[in-house]
């Protein structure tokens, strides 16, 4: 079950149990075992609608509801879902018309600069899930540092929103991917081969992307 779906199922507790607003939720231990779905996947789940502010989670204290009247709403439900896919969509058509030029940029950059994507290649191979979106988001984050434009440099926000928020909604089909991608984008940098690091760069945003246009469909059937 997708973790959007299990957000969704979430907010029917919450309506059906008619909690209120600063109620804490059962820990997440018993949410598994409500939903019969893997911890993993109610964090994933928690963490999307605490994005939305629809809870809050209180450090050694727990999760807590700020605000669902919204969800109680089934078409804005609907259109909750879709929205955030939707830019999450623009979000990855912006990345792959400036990325891929970052790439080329690394292949020319001074070797400290290429060391560094290594650096950062080596971080997001490890296996540990618990940070895998940092991970993730250094190694994309040496690459457009190699751009000498400030602007495009400023795009660091909008990567890091879509790499946390993609993997929040599908993360096993994603890891799977990025790790075989990142790889032969490494490769082509640490080689300085600037079209093969441009041409690796622009099909991994690109199949992200069609991931999302594909779910995308799915929730609007």
């Amino acid at each position: 079950m997708k973790s959007y779906e299990v957000s969704d199922q979430l907010m029917h507790y919450i309506i059906d149990h008619k909690l209120k607003e600063g109620d804490k939720l059962p820990n997440e231990y018993e949410l598994a075992d409500i939903f019969q779905v893997s911890r993993k996947a109610i964090r994933q789940a928690v963490s999307l609608l605490v994005d939305e502010s629809i809870l809050e989670i209180r450090r050694g204290k727990g999760t807590f509801l700020t605000d669902h009247s919204k969800f109680q709403d089934p078409t804005f439900r609907a259109a909750y879902h879709i929205a955030q896919l939707d830019r999450l969509i623009e979000a990855m058509e912006l990345r792959c018309l400036i990325e891929p030029s970052c790439a080329a940029c690394a292949t020319r950059s001074p070797q400290p600069m290429r060391e560094s994507i290594q650096e950062g290649f080596d971080l997001a191979d490890q296996e540990h899930e618990s940070d895998a979106y940092y991970r993730d988001f250094y190694f994309h984050q040496k690459i457009i540092e190699c751009s000498p434009n400030s602007l495009i440099r400023s795009i660091l926000p909008i990567v890091s929103y879509s790499i946390s928020h993609v993997m929040k909604l599908e993360p096993e089909i994603v890891r799977e991917q990025v790790r075989f991608d990142h790889q032969k984008i490494n490769e082509a940098i640490q080689n300085q081969n600037e079209e093969e690091a441009e041409q690796m760069m622009l099909s991994h945003l690109k199949k992200i992307h069609s991931i999302l246009v594909s779910m995308r469909k799915d929730r609007s059937i």
